[in-house]
């Protein structure tokens, strides 16, 4: 992965590639966890804000992930400057509840993890990342959660197929509807 800062350090791009804006979000990643219709979130380091000048003063930073925002992880890259500090912004629950929700429902995923940035001086959340069944790392009692999703999901899935045996197909009385049945009696009929 890179951050390119301007227009000329565009050749270290390699095609093909996923291109996102960078905003300063206080280098702090927010890790959601889902696990059935539960949630966990990870605080995790993540990039320091940038500014215009650092698009005139740097190159391009090559990164790998693990690096920058395992909870482990040291870098220069993820210390904030003092004037900074100020400026992080409180996560809403709430809001990591939407997010949850609306990616289950989209993506119809019970494990999943998705990666949040809330821009320091808007507020305003961004999904820079999903992934389909993460490493858990840092989710309290992940093997219990998950164990009742399963159980959950069989329980579903079972009562589905009870439902599913009341409902049959019938013969269609009506003479202008041809439901199938007619023609498939007409072909046994026809090659007798």
């Amino acid at each position: 992965m890179m951050i390119i800062f301007n227009e000329r350090d565009l050749k270290d791009c390699q095609l093909s590639c996923v291109a996102q804006d960078f905003i300063n979000h206080n280098a702090i990643l927010y890790k959601l966890f889902v696990v059935g219709d539960r949630f966990h979130v990870v605080e995790r380091p993540s990039f320091k804000n940038f500014y215009e000048e650092d698009c005139n003063s740097l190159n391009t930073i090559f990164f790998n992930s693990h690096d920058i925002s395992k909870s482990c992880s040291r870098s220069k890259w993820s210390i904030l400057s003092e004037e900074d500090i100020p400026l992080t912004v409180k996560p809403n629950y709430q809001i990591f509840e939407t997010i949850v929700k609306n990616i289950r429902e989209i993506f119809g995923l019970i494990l999943v993890g998705i990666d949040v940035v809330i821009e320091n001086h808007t507020g305003k959340y961004a999904i820079i990342d999903v992934n389909v069944f993460p490493g858990y790392d840092g989710y309290p009692n992940f093997f219990e959660h998950l164990i009742d999703s399963i159980k959950k999901l069989l329980v579903e899935r079972e009562s589905f197929k009870q439902i599913s045996k009341g409902c049959t197909l019938k013969k269609c009385q009506s003479d202008d509807l041809d439901s199938g049945f007619e023609s498939d009696e007409k072909k046994k009929y026809s090659t007798k």
